[in-house]
């Protein structure tokens, strides 16, 4: 072995090997290497017949995960972005279905506030008052006389 600075350079060598060959000589450590998925992604081109087969339960679907946001579109409305990522116990398919909506403003917040109270989806309704902003004003008379 040769030294370097006084310190052995071959025993790092040494070990690095030896930690490689045993990683690589256990079975379940090897296959990772080898490991590939592949992925095929398809547009499902009849958009109502999918929604319909999930309606009638031919196809069972349930809710892998899920993301939704709100952003206003204009002054009257707002516009709803989601995506559902769905699996099927029948199939090896993950479903990704996104969808966006517009809801007006002014008569939307009264329909989901009544399909809500209808489900009895509300837990808790709040209300608070907001800190109305107060002005003070000073006035501080002087006066200059004689004495």
């Amino acid at each position: 072995m040769k030294l370097l600075g006084g310190k052995c350079v071959g025993i790092g060598a040494v070990i690095g090997f030896v930690l490689v060959s045993v990683f690589l000589s256990q079975p379940e450590s090897c296959s990772a290497f080898y490991t590939v998925k592949h992925v095929v992604t398809e547009r499902i081109s009849n958009q109502t017949d999918f929604v319909n087969s999930v309606l009638s339960d031919e196809l069972p679907l349930r809710i892998v995960e899920f993301s939704q946001y709100v952003y206003d579109w204009d002054r009257d409305t707002l516009k709803v972005n989601g995506k559902w990522i769905l699996s099927s116990p029948n199939d090896d398919y993950l479903y990704y279905v996104d969808y966006n909506e517009k809801i007006d403003k002014s008569t939307g917040f009264k329909e989901i506030l009544s399909n809500l109270h209808s489900k009895q989806l509300i837990t808790d309704i709040r209300r608070v008052e907001r800190v109305k902003p107060q002005t003070f004003h000073f006035e501080k008379t002087i006066f200059f006389g004689k004495k």
